[in-house]
Parts: structure tokens; sequence; C-alpha cells
């Protein structure tokens, strides 16, 4: 049954606003959230260029700055260091801390963090021991992404974006080569996507505020660092990943963060304002949009507690502030084996949930949304 959460009493509520927002210099004592922006001073993000020069070490380029001494590794060109043919077999008979998964060109791809790999399948009722390895020459990696051409992954431990393409033998084996590891991205590059709009890779580091956008060089299958932006507001708080809606990106600040959604645009970055949440979602991990919804995940409160955590829907983002929101917790993750909700993902026309149960296994919820309402849920490896 639908349940709403009433979470802080309205004092609550004015202290985690006042600790929340940045101070407002307009000399008015109320000033609405939908206003706020023009009133608070954020600074401008720094945005960097870089070129398309495949016929050279981008690493000798002026633009590029100091600390990346070599943006990528060109496989092609280093055929010793090339990635074997990755067709090897899964051997895990679990899936150890799901944090996404992807249907990409016939196959369907759960990046499976804490055991290092990426795996994909045809077949997505294959046990998941059955499922073949793209790579697992990573360690902690997040989210994957792909234009149909070009594949991408985070490395977030070891602070790398890796690209692939897809081969198929005559035989109908399909394996992963890895042609372009990009470097020095930043502190816990967390989050990669795709944006059809724009043709471009972003990609997002998780703790130091840094968006990278790779784009396809016209004649090959290669990416090429395109711009790079630094949002001062987020450096150092622990930002886990961001969407696109129209002209705006918004970012949901996690675990001892502010407690705060951050929207910006989408094209430079800038901060427009911040939405404060209720403090027992503080803990976000993601926002994404399902039909006339917003849908929130978080794997604690704002203050690190575990016992706290939650899938909530909305209809406008500014409601999470006042506890306005629907708790489907329950109804996605039940009560009988609770774990912590992570990313929610489109799979063709069904939605997926991943859920971390270090000690059972952690599995996803598959289900569907008619006319805003949840249905078909299961349970699924």
């Amino acid at each position: 049954m639908k349940r709403f959460l009433v979470c802080v009493s309205m004092l609550s509520l004015m202290l985690i606003a006042a600790c929340s927002i940045k101070q407002v210099n307009s000399a008015s004592e109320s000033v609405s959230l939908s206003d706020s922006a023009s009133s608070v001073d954020y600074a401008k993000s720094e945005k960097l260029e870089y070129s398309d020069e495949f016929g050279k070490n981008p690493g000798e380029s002026d633009k590029l700055p100091e600390y990346i001494s070599n943006p990528w590794k060109d496989y092609e060109d280093n055929k010793e260091e090339a990635v074997p043919h990755s067709s090897e077999t899964n051997g895990y008979f679990t899936i150890m801390v799901p944090t996404y998964i992807k249907y990409y060109d016939g196959l369907y791809f759960i990046v499976d963090c804490y055991h290092d790999q990426v795996v994909f399948t045809e077949d997505y009722d294959k046990p998941i021991y059955e499922w073949k390895v793209m790579d697992k020459d990573l360690t902690r990696p997040h989210t994957i992404a792909s234009d149909g051409e070009v594949y991408m992954v985070d490395d977030t431990e070891n602070k790398r974006i890796l690209a692939y393409i897809k081969h198929t033998e005559d035989d109908g084996e399909i394996w992963f080569e890895r042609i372009q590891e990009f470097v020095d991205m930043g502190e816990r590059p967390h989050y990669v996507l795709y944006d059809e709009t724009d043709k471009c890779f972003y990609a997002w580091s998780s703790m130091s505020g840094q968006m990278w956008v790779f784009k396809r060089s016209k004649d090959d299958k290669k990416v090429f660092l395109d711009a790079s932006y630094s949002i001062p507001d987020l450096n150092g708080v622990y930002v886990r990943s961001f969407f696109f809606e129209e002209d705006k990106a918004y970012f949901v600040s996690g675990v001892y963060g502010n407690g705060t959604i951050y929207e910006t645009t989408k094209d430079t970055f800038d901060v427009i304002r911040e939405i404060p949440v209720a403090p027992e979602i503080g803990g976000m991990v993601q926002i994404t949009k399902i039909q006339d919804y917003y849908y929130v995940t978080s794997s604690t409160s704002l203050y690190g507690e575990t016992n706290l955590r939650f899938v909530v829907r909305t209809d406008s983002l500014e409601h999470l502030m006042m506890g306005q929101f629907e708790d489907v917790t329950e109804t996605l993750v039940g009560s009988e084996f609770p774990g912590t909700p992570y990313n929610i993902t489109s799979v063709n026309d069904e939605w997926f949930l991943a859920i971390h149960r270090d000690s059972l296994g952690s599995p996803f919820v598959r289900f569907k949304v008619v006319d805003n309402e949840i249905t078909e849920i299961n349970e699924v490896q």
C-alpha cells in the first residue's frame, strides 16, 4: 500500500533550508525557491576545450591542463597493450553490488561493481555465471554508455574512462576490444551518459566536481575529449549521478553532502539554484524521470544512517524539501530482505532498479510503469 512520509517538523525544515541554501544577497527576508537563483552568488564553472587531433599525442597540446599527462592510450598504436579478446565466461554465481544495467545492440550489460567487471549476454534469463566478461581489468566500475558503436565505461577507483568497440566473429562469438583509455579523469569518475540530442558522451567525476565531454571523430570510431567543466560548488561534494531534462542538468549530493539537488545549465554547467531535500533522503544516489514523476533513490540519510534508505517519487523536485513525496520503497524493494536501492535504468519498455545486498547476492527489481502506476514487479538476477 502506498504511503507518504511525514519527514520533519516545520522547524526542522526551516533549519535545513537555512543550512542548505547559500546566503541570499537580497534585502528581502523571504525569497521563493523559484526566484532564488537570481539572488544567490554561485561560482561560475570553468571550461577547458580540447581538439580532435589523432595525429599527435594530445598530451603535447598546450590546451591540456598539466594534471592530464596523457588523456588516452591508443590501443591501435600499441597492440601489445591491447586487451585480449574478451569472451571469457563469468565465473561468479551472483552479482556483487550491481550499479547499472543497460541494453545496447541486442546485448544486456551489467556493471558488477564489487567483482570489478562488466558482463554481457544476449539472453537475460541465462544464469549469471554464463554471462560473458566485457572487461575485468577494472576497479569498482559504476556505469556504461553507448552510442551504438562505441561503448564507454567509468573505471572509478583508477580514475579512468575507457572506450571499447564490439567485434562479432564468423561463428557468432562476440567480444569487446578496448581501444582508448582516458586517464586522470578527476576524483572517482562515477557516471557516464550518452546524450542523443548532443551526440556526446558525458562523464562525471563524483568527488572533484568535473564533467568531461567526449565526441566521436567524424571518420572514426574513436572518441576525443572535446571539453571539460569544473564546477566549484560541487568540488569535494559526493555527487554520484546526474540527469538532463531539456536545457537543465541536475546533480544529487549524497551522504555527508548538504542535502540538496543542484540545478545547472546543460551547456555551461553553471549552478542556477539548490533544491533542498528532507534529511531522511539526503544520501541521494540518483534522480530519474519516469512518465510524470521524478524517482529518487537514497542509500542513507543525510547523516549516513544506513537504516534510512528509500525510493521515493514526486511530481515536483521542490516538493522534496517539504516531504511531499510518495515512498515506494516497500513496493519495489520489499521488506523481507531489505536492501539498498541504487540506480534505476531503462531497458526497452521496462525499468530496472539495482539493489545492494552483499551477503545474499545483489539482484535487480524489474518493473513497468503504466499511466504512472508501478506494475509487473519482479526480482531478477
